[in-house]
C-alpha cells in the first residue's frame, strides 16, 4: 500500500473513531461581550465568522479539549425558530448579560426564559446554563445576587445553572476576570453529564 493511501486511510479511521466536539452556544443580547470573551479565552485561535441567514451573524472557535463554541446575538423576532436547530446539538449554553445595562435586564430575562422554553420543547431539559454577568468592572453593574433575582434564575428548575461574575475587559488592569472560571464550570458540568 502506498504512503498516500495509508495517510488517507489513517484520516478516515481518525474521523470515524474520534469524538465530535461538544457544542456550546454563547448567546445573549447585542453588545454584551460574547465575541470579546471568545477572543480573550482563545487569543491564538482564529474566531471564524459565518452568516447562516440574513440578520444573524455567528462566530465560532474550537478549543483543544473537544469543545466548540458558537456565539450569536439573540434578537429573537422571526429568527427565534431557527435557534431550535442549534439547541438540538448543544451540550451547554452560556448566556451573557451586560450587568451594567439595567434598562435591558427585563429583555434579557424574557429572552433567557424563552430560550429555556425552547430548550424544553426540543428535549434539552437539564442542559447546563451558565449566566455570565459581564461588565462587572463598571461601577453601576448589578451584582450576581441582584441578577439572580432580576433574571428569575430560580425558575430555571429543569436546568443546572450557574451565574459567574465576569469582565471580558477589565479597563483598569487590562485583564479579564471570571471568564476562565465560568467556562471551566460549563465544561465540567458537561463532562459530568457525558459518559
Amino acid at each position: 500500500m502506498g504512503e498516500a493511501t495509508s495517510k488517507i486511510l489513517g484520516r478516515i479511521h481518525t474521523s470515524l473513531t474520534s469524538t465530535p466536539p461538544k457544542h456550546i452556544l454563547i448567546l445573549g443580547l447585542s453588545s454584551v461581550g460574547k465575541e470579546t470573551m471568545l477572543k480573550k479565552l482563545f487569543p491564538s485561535k482564529e474566531v471564524k465568522e459565518s452568516i447562516p441567514t440574513i440578520g444573524m451573524a455567528m462566530k465560532t472557535v474550537e478549543d483543544d479539549n473537544g469543545f466548540k463554541y458558537t456565539a450569536c446575538n439573540l434578537g429573537w423576532g422571526s429568527i427565534r425558530a431557527l435557534f431550535r436547530h442549534y439547541y438540538k446539538t448543544a451540550a451547554g449554553i452560556i448566556f451573557v448579560v451586560d450587568a451594567e445595562d439595567k434598562q435591558r435586564l427585563d429583555l434579557a430575562r424574557d429572552t433567557l426564559h424563552d430560550m429555556a422554553t425552547d430548550l424544553d420543547e426540543v428535549k434539552k431539559q437539564g442542559i447546563p446554563i451558565l449566566v455570565m454577568a459581564n461588565k462587572q468592572d463598571l461601577s453601576g453593574a448589578a451584582s450576581t445576587s441582584e441578577l439572580v433575582e432580576a433574571l428569575k434564575l430560580n425558575k430555571l428548575a429543569k436546568f443546572e445553572w450557574h451565574i459567574q461574575a465576569a469582565s471580558a475587559i477589565d479597563r483598569e488592569n487590562d485583564s479579564a476576570f471570571g471568564v476562565h472560571e465560568g467556562f471551566a464550570w460549563i465544561r465540567s458540568a458537561i463532562r459530568k453529564q457525558t459518559p
